[in-house]
This record gives C-alpha cells, structure tokens and sequence, in this order.
C-alpha cells in the first residue's frame, strides 16, 4: 500500500504514527483509574506490598479481650454505633490496602470459577463482591475527596447480601487462584466481626455453638468433664499427672466429642504409644481453640478462649514441658501456630500425618500389614491452601502396602475442593439444595475410590454424609490418614467403620 509513495511521504507518515501511538498511550494511562483496566498500574504494587504473615491467620482486633470489651463499650456509647471501626460496616472502614485490592482485580473470574459457594449456586460471588465494593467505592468518591457530611450508608444489606457473607466456607480457594493476591477471606470475616460484635445479627444455627463454647469449651454443648473420655481404657497420662511431657497431644473438639471422630483421636494416640513418644493430654483442661467461633465473626469469644488455652500451655511450659504440640485438627493446627503467637502462646505446631511420617520415616513405625484398597484422598483447605501440607498425607498412604492412591482429576491439591464445613458453615444450613460436601464427595467418588481418606475430622463428618446422600455407604468407607497407618502397623484389629478396605494379617513382601 505503501509503494508507491516518495521517501519524504513515508517519513511524514512514520512521524503521525508515532505521535499518534503515543498520545493514545498517554490518554489511555489517564482513563486507567476509571476503567477495569486500572490493575494494569496497581498490580505490581499490590502484590509486593502483601501480607507476609502466614495465610492462614487473621489479625486480631485487639491485643486483648479486656481492650476489645473497651472499644465495643466506647462505640455503644455513641448515637451511631457503625460508626465505630469494629469491623467493616462501611466503605471507610477498608484499610488502604483493602482499597488497593478494589483496584488490583482484573475481572477475570478465577476466584468465582474455584469458589464452592458460587460453583454450589450460592449468592457468594469472591469476583462481584469485590466489584460490588469497588463500585460502591466509587460512588461515594466525593464524600470521601471533599468529607462532606454525606448520609452514610452501611455496607450490610445495602451493598452486600448478608446471605453473601454467610456464604462464605473461608477455604481460600478465590485467594489461591487470583493473579494478583487480592484476599476475600479476612474482609468478609471484618463484615462478619461488625455484624456479630456490634449489631449482634448471625445465622440463629450459631446461637448454640457460640453458647456451648463459651460455657462448656466446645461448639456442641457437651459436658467439659467428659473430653477426656474417649482415652479410657488406654492408659495416656495428663498433663496435671506429667506436666514435664515432650509433647501435648491436642486432641480438639470434634475428637473428643464426635463418636466417628474419637476413633481418629485412639488410633493417633495408639500409634504414639507404639512409637515410645513422650506426650500426655490436658483431658477438660483443654477447650475449644475458638476457630469455629473467629471465622463466624465473634471474635470476643475466641479472644476469650484463646487467652483461656494460652495461660493454661503457657503454664506447662514454665514447668518444663510441652516442647511440641501434636494435632489431628487442621483448624486447631492452623489457629494454634498461626494465631496464638499473637495472644502470646508461641509453640511448635504439628500436624499428626507430618508428626507420623517423621515416625514412619524414623522406623519407629513400620507399616507391614497391606490394606488393600484404592483410596481417593481429600485435601483439608486448612490444611493445604492454609498450611501448605500436601505431600504428607500422600507420602503416608504410600508407604501403606496394598494402598492404590488416586486423585481427583483437576480439583487436588491447590485446587482441592472445599468439604465445606469450614468458616463455621459445620453448624450453618446451606442456602439451597445443592451442598458443597455433595459436590465434593461425587468428585472423590467418581476416581473409583474405595475408600476416602482425610486427615481432618469435619471433613470426615462431610464427606460421610455426602457418601451416605448418594447411597455409596456400604461400597466406599472414610477413613482418616492414621486410621489406616493404624491398619497397616497393626495397632488397631478391625475397621472403625463400615466398608471395602480390608486389612490382612500377613505381612506385605
């Protein structure tokens, strides 16, 4: 096209494509703030300026519960109690860097095409929650320029649903998939804080949990002298009878209380007594960590019972004891070593399939009965996406003689889907019919799995009943990771529960 015309033409033409080109360029970089395409400047940013605390803590409203009751009492003082930053009620409520998460997403869809909540039919949208803000940021962006004396508006029901919130399993499932680190998790968690703390509204299904944790230390409402019931008849010492022990066996709520659950808890313990460990168990000195109680937004609660637990480890530990602390819970693994160093509990947190492959590794166990089976294993979101420990429940199956591990095809690992008994949704109705532990559970069924294998008591409780809804529960049994170990080193004769894996006396070749 351009032929036939002299040099001195084609030059005048390379020079207005070139100022052309760049005055675009330049007009463009200004309409960026105004556009979804503004994460182009604040992506780089954003990222580098992340947390770089654990992913799996939240940060504390306050150092402790005395200072949290003051600020609550100081706010309902005032006429307008949202006013008050307990939480996140309004849009000047977000943090700068909350702000500049509204302006990183890039509006692709990652985090709702990974949510179970929104591929389960929910209001929870992780990419329109955002943008829902981000919008709203926008449209009170002279109030906020100028402060003028705007009529303020609450966040919750005018902007958010609080079926959105409520949606909500914490798995972190949107963070773990975005391109450019915006976290969901610990604003939604803010709003729940603010709804919860200061306006006292919460699903009614967590009126009991709350109660029971803070009366009796555990969501179900039990009796505190019977959590160390489930330890009878094998011998473990407590802490008050051996308060030098190496090492502390917290066993959590739902092995303690859970009667599928206990089983989990005797098969650890036994193989720790296999192993010649020094450890010993609180028994009713123990209570609830309070995760359950931080991420439905109660956060007095779990400040309460987390100064609770601190003072009483913390007490040990002068006396020379508890060097580690071994647990069969991804949600107290992650709350004790990610969150109580805040409340000034600073230990070593284990979680049972790393304590036990150490074990395995070290030959102290020796799995040699095969368990023939193939097994399809379940990855906790507190445990992979929180923690990162992938490998370990893995590494143990393996080391099982008869064991066939298969995995999920594209929903393992990183992009294992939520069971959904986090974020308290354990004690919460879903919002319609299409449950997220249904979905997961089709999922683990369709590998051709025998046996579901999990190395966390909610999920065991979720995916049991997702297998029990597709009428499977004779074919396919759950077990969990040291259950089988248990099998395999021949600690425990029979199966905790109803199913196709068999164990068998002889020892593998």
């Amino acid at each position: 096209m351009l032929s036939g015309l002299s040099v001195p033409a084609l030059v005048v033409l390379g020079h207005a494509g070139f100022w052309v080109h760049s005055t675009l360029v330049l007009v463009f970089l200004n309409i960026l703030p105004y556009s979804k395409h503004f994460h182009i400047i604040t992506a780089i940013p954003n990222v580098f300026l992340g947390d770089l605390t654990p992913p799996g803590r939240l940060r504390p409203l306050a150092a402790s519960t005395e200072q949290l009751m003051a600020a609550v009492e100081k706010a309902t003082e005032g006429e307008d109690l949202l006013s008050a930053r307990i939480g996140y009620a309004r849009i000047n409520h977000f943090s700068w860097k909350d702000v500049l998460d509204f302006y990183t997403c890039t509006e692709c869809g990652r985090c709702s095409d990974n949510c179970p909540a929104t591929k389960t039919g929910k209001l929870l949208s992780p990419k329109h929650f955002t943008l829902d803000l981000r919008n709203h940021l926008y449209s009170r962006e002279q109030e906020l320029e100028t402060e003028k004396a705007l009529k303020p508006v609450d966040l919750v029901p005018s902007v958010i649903h609080p079926d959105v919130l409520w949606a909500c399993t914490t798995c972190r499932a949107c963070e773990e998939q975005c391109p450019v680190n915006i976290t969901y998790v610990d604003k939604i968690v803010q709003m729940r804080r603010n709804l919860v703390i200061i306006k006292g509204e919460f699903p009614q299904e967590l009126a009991k949990p709350f109660e029971g944790m803070e009366t009796n230390g555990n969501p179900w409402n039990l009796a505190r002298v019977d959590r160390g019931t489930w330890a009878e008849g094998l011998g473990l010492k407590m802490f008050s009878e051996k308060p030098d022990a190496e090492v502390l066996f917290w066993v959590g709520c739902a092995a303690s209380y859970d009667d599928r659950a206990k089983k989990i808890a005797r098969s650890t313990a036994k193989l720790l007594l296999e192993a010649g460990v020094d450890f010993a168990i609180l028994g009713d000195e123990e209570t609830c960590t309070g995760d359950p109680a931080r991420r439905a937004g109660n956060e007095y609660l779990f400040s309460m019972l987390a100064e609770t637990n601190a003072a009483t480890l913390n007490g040990y530990k002068q006396q020379g004891g508890i060097k580690k602390i071994l647990t069969t819970c991804p949600h107290c693994f992650n709350t004790l070593a990610n969150e109580y160093p805040d409340f000034g509990a600073k230990f070593e947190v284990i979680h049972h399939t790393d304590y036990m492959l150490g074990l395995v590794a070290e030959k102290k166990l020796v799995p040699k009965r095969a368990v023939k089976g193939r097994v399809a294993y379940h990855d906790s979101c507190y445990l992979g996406r929180y923690n990162g420990i992938y490998d370990s429940p893995r590494q143990i199956l393996e080391a099982i003689p008869g064991v066939e591990l298969v995995e999920v095809e594209g929903w393992n690992r990183k992009k294992g889907l939520c069971c959904g008994a986090g974020g308290a949704q354990m004690w919460m109705e879903e919002q319609n019919k299409d449950r997220v532990n249904v979905k997961r559970s089709l999922q683990l069924i369709d590998t051709g799995a025998t046996t579901i294998a999990s190395a966390c008591p909610f999920c065991m409780t979720m995916l049991k009943d997702g297998v029990k809804s597709q009428s499977k529960e004779d074919e396919i049994q759950n077990l969990d990771v040291v259950e089988l170990l248990a099998l395999s080193c021949g600690v425990m004769e029979g199966r905790p529960d109803e199913g196709s894996v068999q164990s068998t006396a002889a020892p593998a070749a």
